[in-house]
C-alpha cells in the first residue's frame, strides 16, 4: 500500500483493524507541518496577480491602455483588488493625472490656436509693411533720381553762372579799356 496514489480500484479482501495500521512519528510530525494545499495555491495566485496588476501600472505609465486593460482582466482572475483602499488611490490618482493631461491638452490646443491667429495677423502686418517698404523705396529711387537731375542741373547753373561772370569781368575789363582810351584820346585831342 505504500506505493498507493489513490484509493480507487483499492479492494479489500478482510476488514482492517486500527491495530493493523502502523505510523511513523517522523511522517506525523512532517503532515502537522505541511502546508495546505489551498494555502500554496492562494500565495500562488497572490503572486501572479500582484505580477499582473504592476504590468497594469507600467503599462498605464507607458499609455499603453489595450495592454493595461489585457493585464487588469488576467490580474482579477487571480485576485479582485477593485474594492480595496489601495486600488481606489491608486486608480483616483491615475485618473487625476490622466484628466490633468487632458486639461494641459486642451490648454496647450487653445494657446496653439491663439499663437496661429497672431502669426496670421503679424504676417499680414508684415505684408502690409512690406508692401509700404517696396513703396517708399520706390518713390526713394525716384526722389534720388530727381536729386541727381538737380545737382547735374546746379552744376550746369555753377558754370554757366561761371561763364558769365568771366564774360561780365570782360566786358568790365574791355568797357574799362575803352573808357580808358576814350579818355586818353580825349586828353590827347586837348
Amino acid at each position: 500500500m505504500s506505493r498507493c496514489k489513490t484509493f480507487s480500484g483499492l479492494v479489500l479482501k478482510t476488514k482492517i483493524d486500527s491495530q493493523a495500521i502502523r505510523t511513523d512519528p517522523e511522517v506525523l510530525k512532517f503532515a502537522l507541518n505541511e502546508t495546505p494545499s489551498t494555502l500554496i495555491v492562494q500565495a500562488l495566485n497572490s503572486g501572479k496577480a500582484d505580477f499582473y496588476y504592476k504590468k497594469v501600472r507600467d503599462t498605464i505609465k507607458q499609455l499603453d491602455f489595450y495592454d493595461a486593460f489585457e493585464n487588469l482582466t488576467t490580474a482579477i482572475k487571480f485576485r479582485n483588488d477593485f474594492e480595496t483602499e489601495i486600488f481606489k488611490k491608486y486608480f483616483i490618482v491615475s485618473a487625476s493625472r490622466l484628466a490633468s493631461f487632458k486639461n494641459l491638452f486642451t490648454n496647450s490646443a487653445r494657446k496653439v490656436a491663439e499663437l496661429n491667429s497672431e502669426n496670421i495677423d503679424l504676417q499680414y502686418e508684415i505684408s502690409v509693411l512690406s508692401d509700404n517698404r517696396d513703396h517708399l523705396e520706390a518713390k526713394l529711387k525716384e526722389q534720388t533720381k530727381t536729386s541727381n537731375i538737380l545737382i547735374d542741373f546746379t552744376k550746369e547753373l555753377e558754370k554757366t553762372n561761371e561763364k558769365c561772370k568771366i564774360e561780365k569781368s570782360l566786358i568790365l575789363s574791355t568797357t574799362s579799356n575803352k573808357n580808358q582810351l576814350s579818355l586818353l584820346l580825349i586828353r590827347y585831342n586837348q
